[in-house]
């Protein structure tokens, strides 16, 4: 519906707080905002601010949580993959956002381009750190690792980040400290090793996302996995 919405657990009321209903790409409070296919969003760590990756215009937007007045902070609606400053730096169907446990950092998962970019709170300097921008299946070393098409992802401690590369359906780890990715689970058995004790030859399909909290989820569009997660936690 292009519109973002808000579900107050407490009183179980629902609102419709940003967008239009249509498909658009304009900045704005409340109705006055539009949006186009916005797939994911994230409250900051201070819970005043919540960012969205607003798919169809390859673009991160900023809410205020109590205003709802929606900015475009980063990306530039023309789509791309050029690292640098926010407002010059390009995305492309940007599918999700996060930020990292120390606030020090936000990454976009840039589904269009099949990477991972990461925005440094000092400098705000865009910057790619996972992915070579072709569609592949391969691991390795910042730019060289290749993925096709992921859709979610989630800090699993304070240097490595859980990919759902839906395309492939496998789940890939990148280890920011060292700009590596490497695979820990999906339809090839050796993937798994002994990372997972649960079931090492658990499958997924189409992956979307990664719910984080005492065991793993991963959220499969056509059955939901659940697992313990790697032995190893150590950053």
């Amino acid at each position: 519906s292009h519109r973002i919405h808000k579900l107050d657990l407490a009183s179980k009321r629902h609102s419709i707080v940003a967008g239009t209903g249509d498909a658009g790409n304009q900045d704005g409070i409340g109705a006055e905002a539009a949006f186009h296919s916005p797939r994911g969003l994230y409250v900051t760590n201070r819970g005043d601010e919540v960012l969205i990756a607003d798919t169809g215009n390859h673009v991160i937007r900023s809410m205020d949580a109590k205003t709802f007045k929606v900015t475009t902070v980063w990306g530039t609606s023309s789509g791309g993959s050029t690292d640098g400053p926010v407002k010059t730096a390009e995305f492309s169907e940007p599918f999700d956002v996060i930020q990292s446990a120390d606030g020090a950092f936000y990454y976009v998962l840039d589904a269009g381009n099949n990477m991972v970019r990461q925005i440094c709170k000092k400098t705000w300097i865009v910057k790619t750190i996972a992915g070579s921008g072709t569609r592949g299946s391969k691991d390795g070393t910042c730019t060289k690792a290749q993925m096709r098409t992921p859709r979610g992802f989630a800090i699993f401690n304070q240097h490595k980040i859980l990919i759902a590369d839906s395309g492939n359906d496998v789940v890939r780890m990148v280890y920011t400290k060292y700009l590596r990715t490497a695979p820990i689970g999906g339809v090839k058995p050796e993937y798994f090793g002994e990372v997972f004790d649960d079931d090492p030859h658990a499958t997924f399909g189409n992956m979307c996302s990664f719910p984080m909290g005492q065991t793993q989820h991963v959220l499969d569009e056509t059955v939901v996995t659940v697992t313990r997660p790697p032995k190893n936690t150590t950053n």
